[in-house]
Parts: structure tokens; sequence; C-alpha cells
């Protein structure tokens, strides 16, 4: 069977920056676990006597959601200002109908609490218009991630755990976001990722870029 060089070059390429990513990845679940309270803690006799605690009782005093929230309260999109305004009508149209207005206080929040947060962007032909989704940032187990090469985007990953079904807790399966195309891989066990389908991302020949 011959051997897709450039296939394999890519997929060498991304297990790279994936390693290079390993240290933020771990470090978005700390985020995570110390914006909802659960952080270790190192309390002196005297402390816990002052705090009144039994030996072994936890206590956890968590100013990382309050200093994140008042953060993350205070962006909001109120609208959209263009040279034409029917393009803005567009805008403004596109943005109710995916129901933006509701999702974008998760989005900053994320953003905020993650150092990273993304939206993509999907187009819906029925209703010829795009759909634009929320999704979390790769946390080192699942999650979108947008890799750079010299500073510029090279492609955005979206990874996720099968979990119901044949193989479940054992596939992993991935959408790849290049400006040109999608690629839709799966691995298994730990194995290399095989790629199960690819479409075009163009308008005629020219690529529409990454949708992330």
């Amino acid at each position: 069977m011959p051997v897709d060089m450039a296939t394999d070059m890519r997929l060498s390429f991304l297990s790279y920056l994936e390693s290079c990513e390993d240290a933020r990845f771990k470090s978005r679940s700390m985020y995570r676990r110390y914006y909802d309270g659960d952080h270790e803690t190192i309390l002196t006799q005297r402390m816990r006597k002052f705090l009144q605690l039994a030996t072994g009782q936890d206590f956890r005093l968590n100013a990382c959601g309050i200093v994140v929230d008042a953060l993350s309260e205070r962006l909001s999109v109120s609208g959209f200002k263009c040279a034409d305004e029917k393009q803005a009508e567009a805008f403004q149209l596109w943005w109710t109908k995916n129901r933006l207005d509701a999702i974008q206080g998760v989005v900053h929040l994320s953003t905020v609490r993650d150092g990273d947060g993304y939206t993509l962007v999907e187009w819906d032909a029925l209703h010829k218009r795009p759909v634009i989704t929320r999704q979390s940032a790769d946390d080192g187990d699942e999650g979108m991630e947008l890799y750079y090469q010299d500073g510029a985007p090279l492609l955005a990953a979206k990874r996720w755990r099968v979990e119901m079904g044949e193989g479940a807790g054992d596939i992993f399966r991935a959408n790849l976001y290049f400006p040109d195309r999608i690629e839709r891989r799966q691995q298994i066990g730990g194995g290399a990722w095989e790629l199960l389908s690819q479409e075009e991302w163009t308008i005629g020949s020219e690529p529409i870029g990454i949708p992330v």
C-alpha cells in the first residue's frame, strides 16, 4: 500500500504540537478546579484553631471565582457597526438566530478562566446561514485547540472521547479544521489517527479559512 508522506508529516507535526501544549492543557484543568473552589490548602494548627476546624476538615476561601466573574461580566457584544448597513444587519441576524446574546456570557467566562475560549462556525445549507457554537478549550482529554506556526494560525482541532456504543471510552474522535478542508479522524487505544472522511472548505478554489 502506498505511503501518504504528506499525511504522515501532518499527523507527526500535530503530535508534536500536542506535546508542546501538554503543560497548557494541564494548567486549564487546574484553573477550572480553582474556579470551582477545588484546590489544596495548607493550614497550620494555629490557623485551624483560629478557624475552629476539626482535624482533617477542609477549609477553602475561593477568591478565584470572584475575580474571573468580575472580569467576564464586563464583556458584552452590544451590536455591529459596518460601512455597509446590510452587512451589519446580516451580522445581527446571525447573532440572533444563533442566540449568541445568551451564549456570549459562557464564552467570555470560559475564556477568562481558561486563558482561551472558542466558537466554531459551520454552514447550515438548509437555512443558508452560519451556525455558531461554543467550544471549550482542550484540557488534554477533550475540547478545541487552535495551533500556530510562526505566529500564524495553522489549524484547529476538536477532539472528544466516544462515551457510548462499541469501544466506548477507548476511542477518540477528532475534527481537524484547515483553511481549505475539514478532516475527521479516529484514534483507537492510543494508536494512529485514522482518516474517516474529508471535505473541502472552499468557495470555488479559494480556501474559506479556519472556522474557529
